[in-house]
């Protein structure tokens, strides 16, 4: 086959591929999306040959996205309705470090040609509206304890990323950020203590 036909061919298989996702992406969270589009991907670049990230990495990176901007928005909501001074500084330095990290799982994904949600999941979203109806030491409490739980599952998802990856850039950003999140996790710990 001639490059032209070959070229053509590959682009006719991924916009094949690309409306079968569409399809069957009806009514799935931003997180479902974006795996079932990164499972496309893979699929279409096994037919080309082209790279693409191995399942393990993309949907790590989809889950670390998904993780860092509902960190983010959380704490920048703690921000403004937090009635505790530690909260508030607590809350500004997880948005300056999720803020970085989730640049930095950006650029690994454009790398891997790697379709991150646009918008939250459906749980984290509902964990965020949650969380916005509630009002002074309610809301500090909650904030806390969702933050605890979010940062616990973070850590899971960094681990399983550091055994599974066939990425080394994507192990090593794991393994790298691993010990922030569990710094996070214990200061987090400690203002549930002094908030009780």
């Amino acid at each position: 086959m001639r490059p032209r036909n070959v070229m053509m061919a590959t682009i006719g298989v991924f916009l094949l591929s690309l409306f079968v996702w569409a399809c069957a992406n009806q009514g799935k969270d931003s997180v479902e999306e974006a795996d079932s589009a990164n499972k496309v991907e893979r699929k279409a670049a096994d037919s080309t040959g082209a790279y693409t990230a191995d399942e393990a990495t993309s949907k790590f990176l989809v889950r670390a996205a998904n993780g860092g901007k509902a960190e983010v928005r959380m704490a920048e909501l703690a921000s403004g309705k937090s009635s505790r001074d530690d909260v508030k500084k607590l809350s500004a330095m997880l948005i300056e470090h999720h803020n970085q990290a989730n640049e930095r799982v950006k650029t690994l994904a454009t790398e891997r040609s790697v379709m991150l949600p646009d918008s939250l999941s459906e749980d984290k979203m509902k964990a965020y509206q949650d969380l916005s109806g509630k009002n002074g030491k309610d809301f500090d409490r909650k904030y806390i304890n969702v933050m605890i739980d979010d940062h616990q599952s973070d850590i899971k998802v960094f681990e399983e990323a550091v055994e599974k990856s066939g990425d080394d850039q994507v192990r090593s950003f794991a393994q790298n950020t691993l010990p922030l999140l569990r710094s996070h996790l214990d200061s987090l710990k400690v203002l549930k203590d002094r908030i009780r």
